[in-house]
């Protein structure tokens, strides 16, 4: 399945959003994205819907990026409790791949580091 830009950026920014709500602390209120935590974020898309293809047809792109992170990060819900049956379950294991990751605060910014 290909997404056109606008649509990765936005699955980018709700992944990043996903990220703070779930796993931020107080520290994250107050501080930005870094560049390289918004960079990433695209990337972490990108390969996603990469490797996922097919299987995301139907897959409004909002839901997305929301997903990868609780997926990937073992949340308890993702992709898999959706209601998408073998292909939720499929989607899930895609992300898991990716391996957990967690955040941090460094100088009011907000990056990445391996969960």
């Amino acid at each position: 399945m290909h997404f056109q830009e606008h649509a990765i950026k936005a699955m980018a920014v709700q992944y990043r959003e996903t990220a703070e709500w779930a796993d931020g602390d107080s520290d994250c209120r107050w501080a930005c994205w870094s560049e390289s935590a918004i960079e990433e974020a695209k990337d972490v898309v990108v390969k996603f819907v990469s490797d996922a293809g097919d299987l995301l047809d139907g897959i409004h792109w909002d839901l997305i990026g929301h997903n990868i992170w609780l997926s990937r990060n073992h949340h308890g819900t993702g992709f898999w409790d959706r209601g998408w049956g073998e292909v939720g379950d499929k989607l899930h294991k895609i992300a898991q791949q990716l391996g957990p990751r967690s955040l941090y605060v460094e100088n009011d910014e907000i990056f990445f580091d391996i969960g």
